[in-house]
């Protein structure tokens, strides 16, 4: 994490300048956290230096664990999913929160005014009001969304999140 590092170098206008034809229009982040880093620390130690209360970490086998993945990840996913999807939800890597952050793109001038924030209003993961302390948190202008949904859109909501993402990418497109 952040996952936007990936990104770096490849914004429409720099591809185009080394003669390319495509490249990332925009960024979304759906109930994502926003470390900027690039400064050695981790998202750990960028949020406190303690998991969120339904995390347990397995030392042992380096993951992370949701022990009781329901409450905070799938509380509103249709009841005839949310057990197949517990059960096959996969435990996260450790290094996932304990490596360095590599720099993060969100805030770079190849993608200013293209990047989005789909806030998850019933998310028992990370809160609507953690939610909009990382935004706010950035310095960026973001294009910010809200869908009423738990920390898995995707699954709960899927046709009006598929909606709010090809909204956003026709607004990247036009840009």
């Amino acid at each position: 994490m952040p996952a936007s590092a990936a990104a770096a170098g490849l914004g429409k206008a720099e591809r185009a300048a080394q003669g390319k034809t495509t490249g990332v229009i925009g960024q979304v982040f759906i109930a994502a956290i926003l470390p900027r880093g690039g400064d050695g620390k981790d998202v750990l130690g960028t949020f406190g230096g303690h998991y969120p209360p339904h995390i347990r970490a397995d030392p042992e086998a380096n993951l992370l664990r949701c022990d009781d993945r329901i409450p905070p990840l799938f509380h509103d996913v249709p009841a005839d999913m949310k057990d197949a999807v517990a059960v096959s939800a996969m435990a996260q890597g450790m290094a996932s929160f304990t490596s360095p952050c590599p720099r993060a793109t969100w805030d770079s001038e190849e993608f200013k005014g293209r990047v989005a924030y789909i806030r998850t209003a019933n998310d028992a993961a990370i809160p609507l009001h953690v939610q909009q302390m990382m935004i706010d948190g950035t310095g960026v202008e973001w294009i910010v969304k809200d869908i009423e949904s738990s920390h898995s859109p995707q699954l709960a909501q899927p046709e009006r999140l598929t909606e709010m993402l090809v909204d956003l990418a026709k607004g990247f497109e036009a840009l």
